[in-house]
């Protein structure tokens, strides 16, 4: 039984290769592609990123279940597709600059790929900007931190020459009241210097505290910025299952 089970696993994934490889694109089917790749939203996700290699797993199942055009595909065929459109899109804009007379008609996948690219660049623009923003805020943040190190480091340094220039000098002569006063202001000047270096090691933990804050902050707002996405995704698919249902009962 589970060798029959194995061996029609592989009979089925054999066929999904094949059709996949069969399946012939129209001007249906990519329009319909060109409508899913909007729906999702594929330009918020980074090239090469599990988040979008999970987008164009969405978008290929979706194209899956439609009846009519018929689709057969994969993430990779999907993307693929996608990097064809872009490309004739991309030599077509460039065709009509350098053309004269009127331009021919704009289809609907024009207008898609259009708004698509419009998009995906916007976002990337976002994505430098924050990132840059990210950087010039650690930046000052570090900046501030080794200011503040230099400075103790000062106060540190000035209160130990202090110290060492009004130590009393020895006298040859000298009574009992005299080294007591000596051995009093040395204790004096090293309970100074204790208390110099105390605020030196606080000053460093409260900066490697408020380095830690800063990227403990940072890695909440990524977290945040995934929930909402995810949020988002659902509310997307939950409008869309709705749609195929009202679709559904206008048919029955």
């Amino acid at each position: 039984m589970l060798e029959m089970a194995n061996e029609a696993s592989r009979d089925e994934a054999t066929a999904t290769t094949t059709r996949n490889s069969q399946m012939k694109w129209s001007g249906e089917h990519d329009v319909m592609l060109g409508r899913k790749i909007m729906l999702f939203e594929l330009w918020k996700y980074k090239a090469g990123s599990r988040e979008k290699g999970q987008c164009l797993d969405r978008i290929a199942e979706s194209l899956n279940h439609l009846e009519r055009p018929s689709f057969s595909v994969s993430q990779k065929s999907v993307r693929d597709r996608l990097k064809i459109l872009e490309r004739d899109f991309k030599k077509k804009e460039r065709s009509e600059k350098n053309a004269s007379g009127i331009s021919p008609e704009r289809t609907e996948v024009d207008q898609i790929m259009e708004d698509y690219l419009e998009q995906k660049e916007d976002q990337e623009r976002e994505s430098e900007k924050a990132s840059e923003e990210s950087q010039d805020k650690m930046a000052k943040e570090k900046a501030t931190a080794e200011d503040m190190r230099n400075k103790a480091m000062e106060r540190l340094s000035e209160t130990k020459k202090r110290a060492g220039s009004d130590l009393p000098k020895k006298k040859r002569k000298h009574n009992g009241n005299d080294t007591l006063e000596y051995l009093k202001e040395a204790s004096d000047r090293e309970c100074e210097l204790k208390k110099q270096e105390l605020e030196f090691k606080m000053q460093q933990e409260k900066s490697a505290a408020a380095q830690q804050t800063l990227m403990l902050q940072q890695m909440k707002n990524q977290q945040e910025q995934f929930q909402t996405m995810f949020q988002m995704f659902m509310q997307q698919q939950q409008t869309q299952s709705q749609a195929l249902l009202e679709l559904l009962k206008k048919r029955n």
